[in-house]
């Protein structure tokens, strides 16, 4: 989906999205309490996850004195969840948030190539592409609106009725 933006090699050199400096943990995807469970049944116990009252994380690998990974994370192969990967991953470097009161749409600034694209061509992309994107995801009410942190840059404000459920 977002490979007509950012092609699949760039994502591939990167994997800013799934590695984490040391208290930076604001991009950690937020799972469901269902996705948690499916996974555990495909991966066992080797997964940890963390309770978070309406939301779990994934327990990280650190990989250096100051960077962690998610532990689905196959350097060679890439994302192991592929479609169970969770709504945070899913849309990424897009962002659902809670600003204000608003749920918002907004985007990451840890995602170099994004951020080398005009804010215009990805409010374009958003509108004729992720919103319907986004939309049929919200459907599934899989998804948890995480609080607006300041890595993220404001595209859209949402209709909230197509997100309360």
């Amino acid at each position: 989906m977002i490979s007509e933006i950012i092609t699949k090699k760039d994502c591939a050199k990167c994997k800013k999205c799934c590695q984490f400096e040391s208290g930076k943990f604001d991009d950690v995807p937020r799972f469901s309490k269902r996705l948690t469970s499916q996974i555990k049944n495909k991966f066992g116990n080797r997964i940890v996850f963390t309770n978070k009252t309406d939301f779990y994380n994934v327990k990280l690998q650190k990989i250096s004195e100051s960077k962690y990974q998610c532990p689905f994370l196959d350097i060679e192969k890439g994302c192991q969840l592929s479609d169970s990967r969770p709504f945070d991953c899913k849309i990424f470097p897009f962002y659902l948030m809670n600003y204000k009161g608003d749920t918002v749409i907004s985007i990451s600034k840890d995602c170099p190539v994004i951020m080398e694209k005009k804010l215009s061509l990805l409010y374009n992309y958003f509108e004729n592409t992720i919103n319907h994107y986004i939309s049929n995801l919200l459907k599934d009410g899989d998804f948890i609106v995480e609080p607006y942190h300041s890595d993220a840059i404001i595209l859209k404000i949402l209709n909230n009725n197509i997100i309360n459920k």
